[in-house]
């Protein structure tokens, strides 16, 4: 607790030095959250976890980025100025809903090890269903040299006009999903788990997943296939030591950081380009691609800022919810239901047009549902979000919970343990596509055929148990058999 009170003050003397209100209030809100931190660690290892990403998301992000006048697409931010007084001032509302949420939930995280999930014949006719989408793929477009021709498309034509998967998002999600089933039923049959054999099924997953993923330009895929692959084997096979799991998310913020250049030149890439990254992308960004990674991948300050800033000016036609649901339902497909009028993408545009050079007919730049509920409710907005948040996590700590008695759940915590982070970074449309993605097109079919599998195998037990001395047929004696 003093070690973090010495940090804090530090950081605040170190805000304060350059004499503006945004470093200033930077700089005290990093105190309160290192202040935070230092009272939860220990008690709740989830609540931890949120105060260090608030850290960066709220104070070092933030700070950095008025320090070093960087911003991706827009203007350049007055560190004085109303816009980003107004957005602290939000910042804190927040912060106090979430501190009050700490006061009533338990943010600690059950990480044991628990019984796998047995699989029945259903799993694998899912598997093969899965399967033939991503077959598909191949039929359509030929080979995976015509897939990473796409993807050099993408970068030539830019992510706005690019959609080589129009009508074709659903089958994407099944195709995606396969290399995850893939690895759960593989890691089924392993007897004697490993370190090694971990890493074999993980790069074959993700080797699959690049395919259908990566190429055409997304890391999200890659990603999250990475984390379901580890957390699915950490909770269910064998935990990994702190020390492992450091170097995983070393080893991961490296990948994504090399995906960048890669996302932006094509297949084309070479490290030469990095030198040349400031100049081709037009921008003078902090620290050239790892900046760049930082302040676009992570950082929603600038823009977030500027909805503040047109918010004051009476600029903003508030959404009141409609760009929520028009966004949760991005996935469904047109001929369904067309949600395009709906889109958070709309608003946003008309927002930020005008604002720096991105001025573009449709913008793909990200807010963070933060933003979104400002551009929805106004200056409550983010109170509200403090409230979805604290929904979220208590929701996972449910799950997390019933997972010792139904191991099956663990494919619901796999994917809504992200979330909780995501929708800082994340609009609705893409939040949605996460959900559907991953945890109803993974998550729920998985979930419902393991618990029928795991049922017929207490049935069998029952039936061992009663035909005379031998012993009951559990979930650990089966994996040790």
């Amino acid at each position: 607790m003093g070690g973090a009170l010495v940090v804090a003050a530090f950081a605040f003397l170190v805000a304060a030095l350059s004499f503006t209100w945004g470093a200033a209030l930077a700089g005290l809100c990093l105190c309160l959250l290192l202040v935070g931190y230092a009272t939860q660690r220990g008690k709740a290892n989830f609540a931890a976890a949120l105060l260090m990403f608030f850290m960066l998301y709220f104070g070092v992000v933030p700070y950095l980025q008025l320090l070093t006048n960087s911003t991706m697409y827009l203007d350049p931010i007055d560190p004085n100025g109303s816009a980003v007084v107004l957005w602290y001032l939000l910042v804190f509302s927040f912060l106090a809903v979430f501190w009050a949420s700490l006061r009533v939930y338990d943010f600690k995280l059950h990480t044991q090890l628990l019984s796998r999930p047995r699989s029945s014949e259903l799993t694998y006719a899912y598997l093969a269903l899965c399967a033939a989408a991503y077959l598909f793929f191949f039929a359509k477009f030929g080979s995976v040299g015509a897939m990473f021709e796409l993807y050099d498309q993408r970068v030539t034509e830019g992510v706005g006009d690019f959609n080589p998967l129009k009508g074709l998002g659903v089958v994407q999600a099944f195709a995606n999903a396969f290399p995850l089933i893939l690895f759960v039923l593989l890691v089924a049959r392993i007897k004697r788990p490993s370190l090694g054999k971990f890493l074999l099924l993980t790069l074959l997953t993700l080797a699959l997943g690049f395919v259908v993923s990566a190429a055409f330009g997304s890391r999200q895929g890659v990603v999250f296939l990475a984390w379901g692959c580890f957390w699915i084997w950490h909770r269910t096979v064998n935990n990994f030591s702190r020390k492992f799991i450091v170097n995983s998310v070393l080893v991961s913020a490296l990948l994504m950081l090399i995906m960048m250049p890669l996302k932006f030149f094509g297949t084309s890439f070479t490290f030469d380009m990095i030198s040349e990254f400031n100049e081709i992308r037009g921008i003078d960004a902090f620290g050239g691609p790892l900046g760049f990674a930082l302040f676009r991948d992570f950082g929603r300050f600038d823009i977030q800022v500027e909805l503040a800033g047109k918010m004051l000016a009476g600029e903003v036609d508030y959404g009141y919810g409609k760009t929520l649901l028009g966004g949760l339902l991005s996935p469904v497909p047109n001929a369904i239901f067309d949600a395009s009028k709906l889109s958070p993408t709309l608003l946003k545009t008309m927002v930020l047009y005008g604002a720096g050079w991105y001025n573009q007919d449709y913008t793909t730049l990200l807010s963070g549902l933060p933003g979104e509920f400002l551009m929805n409710y106004s200056y409550v907005g983010y109170m509200l979000f403090g409230l979805l948040l604290a929904t979220l996590v208590f929701l996972l700590r449910i799950i997390n919970l019933r997972t010792q008695a139904k191991s099956g759940l663990v494919y619901f915590e796999v994917f809504l343990l992200p979330l909780v982070f995501l929708i800082f970074l994340f609009d609705t449309n893409v939040i949605g596509y996460y959900l559907f993605r991953w945890v109803v097109v993974f998550s729920v079919p998985m979930y419902l055929l393991s618990r029928n599998a795991a049922v017929a195998g207490a049935v069998s037990a029952r039936v061992v148990t009663h035909g005379g001395s031998q012993p009951a047929v559990t979930a650990d004696r089966i994996r040790h058999e």
